[in-house]
């Protein structure tokens, strides 16, 4: 995993065509910085370290959880000219080891166990406040101790979605939703996609016109209504799909975003963003 603004050095050879033998390239190879598939203007400084191996340099730039980076690699040898991916990676908005730095025992502090307590009370998709009150805790923190609260924020994220797709995340986080082709959606038949936040994480939503959009197509929700779930008030947002809908879709995954319209100010506003698979209906026998 790899963080945004994370500084990435990567090491590459060229070789001789004909040989197969280390060779250094005609001229200082380039490198360009790719980020889900699109070139970027990051500039990779590249330098020759011994004969047939250079390394590549990189500060990454912002980045969003789940975005695939990766690094290519231009160079000739030999008059023969080659391209090449020479690493990828997979964005996040934190690291392993920016948790399991801490160890031996818990804080006796009341004021470090109540922040550790609250952001797992907080929790539901989205890590960024359990992580935080973990990186605040003493350098003393017992690993095995933070990751029992681990556990306890799993156990209340395993409950999303037990029903219905129900995706809940803050503006950075990713959620994935999973429609079937020529299947219809509704909350007649407690199929609606419900896509839940916490009040304190978005706008005031009363009035809001609220849309989830893709490359194929945009839906505006059929409901956005305040309800309280464990004691949290909440903003149910509730997408209904008709099988035209969804038969209209190709098979696979898309990126969506969700983008509320704010009344009575207008203004448009990123809510959420996340991965639409789309699964290939089989027709009937």
């Amino acid at each position: 995993m790899v963080k945004s603004e994370q500084a990435v050095t990567v090491e590459f050879t060229t070789a001789n065509p004909s040989t197969g033998a280390a060779a250094n390239a005609d001229s200082l190879p380039t490198g360009v910085l790719v980020v889900d598939g699109a070139d970027t203007a990051a500039v990779v400084t590249v330098t020759n370290v011994a004969t047939g191996v250079y390394k590549a340099a990189v500060n990454l730039p912002v980045l969003t959880a789940g975005q695939l980076v990766g690094l290519r690699v231009n160079a000739t040898v030999g008059t023969v000219a080659g391209a090449a991916v020479v690493w990828q990676e997979v964005a996040d908005t934190a690291r392993v080891s920016d948790v399991t730095a801490k160890t031996n025992s818990l804080p006796s502090d009341p004021a470090d166990q109540s922040l550790l307590a609250a952001a797992i009370a907080a929790a539901t998709v989205d890590f960024t406040p359990v992580l935080e009150a973990i990186a605040a805790l003493p350098d003393d923190t017992d690993v095995t101790a933070v990751l029992a609260a681990l556990a306890l924020v799993k156990a209340k994220t395993d409950t999303i979605g037990a029903t219905t797709p129900t995706v809940v995340t803050p503006v950075t986080e990713v959620g994935a939703v999973t429609l079937y082709q020529a299947a219809d959606y509704d909350a007649d038949d407690s199929r609606s996609v419900d896509v839940l936040y916490a009040a304190t994480d978005v706008p005031d939503l009363t009035g809001a016109t609220v849309q989830m959009r893709c490359a194929q197509a945009t839906w505006t929700a059929e409901s956005v209504t305040s309800v309280t779930i464990d004691d949290v008030v909440t903003w149910r947002v509730r997408f209904e799909y008709a099988a035209s809908d969804t038969a209209a879709l190709t098979a696979g995954h898309q990126d969506y975003q969700i983008w509320a319209t704010l009344a009575p100010s207008g203004h448009a506003v990123p809510l959420s963003s996340g991965t639409l698979e789309v699964e290939k209906a089989i027709p009937a026998a």
